[in-house]
């Protein structure tokens, strides 16, 4: 089946660039992907309200769904902090060859997973309907593709697009660049403000059958410096649970436990109280 993948990456990057192209070599999908040149920020004039890093990131994704649009090809686009594995490449085809592209602009093969017990619990019951229950994943056929809709968030590191949804999308972005000389907002949260309109439909699939690597992840060059670091890790952490290769007692246990432990040690935060009630929620129920 023909399809291309892209992944973004800058310049300055070299190490990011060959941890993801090892990763694509490792999948046997060298003749798939292709190096895209992300766009950095800081060289471009602005007078948008977003950091220079973030609206590199917005301009870079919105060059890529240009050229989809030009190759005619549907793409699996990807950031430089991507994991992939045996499955990415045959939930790309079956879900191509399901019509999933009429149905939907953009299919998410990974995304965000609110920090939130209740929502946690919603997501594994969806995880159990499209695996049916059954884990670990021994085929693609466990892999199941859902109405993402108003549950996005954020997130873009893996994502797949036909030119159709990549020009509805190219649109939206265009529009939203010339509001302000540049974007109003990171390119992710436009994408969660028109599928909550309903002007854009949005996929997943299910159980992800990406991921963020957990090594790289946390060194994100989004510039987003309010986050606080140890929740910016349980997030990843909690959506690496979903990921068709998860390996909890390697990963996501022991980093949980030392999360954890450092925030029953801090001094008593209301801010972080919610947090910590999740972190303990999601080690308890795994």
């Amino acid at each position: 089946m023909t399809w291309q993948g892209r992944y973004i990456n800058l310049d300055r990057a070299s190490e990011r660039r060959a941890r993801v192209e090892e990763q694509i070599a490792a999948q046997g999908l060298a003749h798939r992907y292709r190096r895209f040149a992300a766009v950095d920020g800081c060289t471009l004039e602005r007078t948008s309200p977003c950091s220079a890093p973030e609206v590199g990131i917005f301009r870079s994704h919105r060059d890529v769904l240009a050229e989809v649009v030009a190759g005619g090809l549907p793409t699996h686009v990807i950031e430089d902090d991507v994991l992939l594995c045996d499955l990415t490449a045959p939930a790309i085809e079956r879900t191509i060859a399901a019509g999933a592209l009429d149905r939907f602009d953009i299919v998410f093969l990974e995304t965000y997973v609110p920090m939130q017990a209740r929502a946690i619990r919603d997501w594994r019951a969806l995880l159990a309907r499209c695996t049916r229950g059954r884990w670990p994943i021994e085929s693609v056929e466990q892999v199941g593709l859902f109405d993402l809709g108003e549950r996005y968030y954020f997130g873009a590191t893996s994502y797949l697009v036909g030119p159709r949804g990549a020009g509805v999308l190219l649109g939206l972005a265009d529009a939203e660049w010339a509001r302000a000389g540049g974007p109003t907002c990171p390119f992710d949260d436009l994408i969660q403000r028109v599928a909550r309109a309903r002007r854009l439909r949005v996929g997943c699939l299910m159980p992800f059958v990406t991921a963020i690597d957990l090594r790289t992840g946390p060194h994100s060059s989004a510039g987003r410096t309010r986050e606080d670091p140890a929740m910016a890790q349980v997030q990843r952490l909690l959506r690496h649970s979903f990921y068709a290769r998860r390996d909890l007692d390697g990963d996501v246990i022991p980093s949980l436990e030392a999360l954890l432990a450092g925030a029953r040690a801090r001094p008593a935060d209301p801010a972080l109280a919610v947090d910590l009630r999740v972190l303990e929620f999601l080690h308890r129920t795994r």
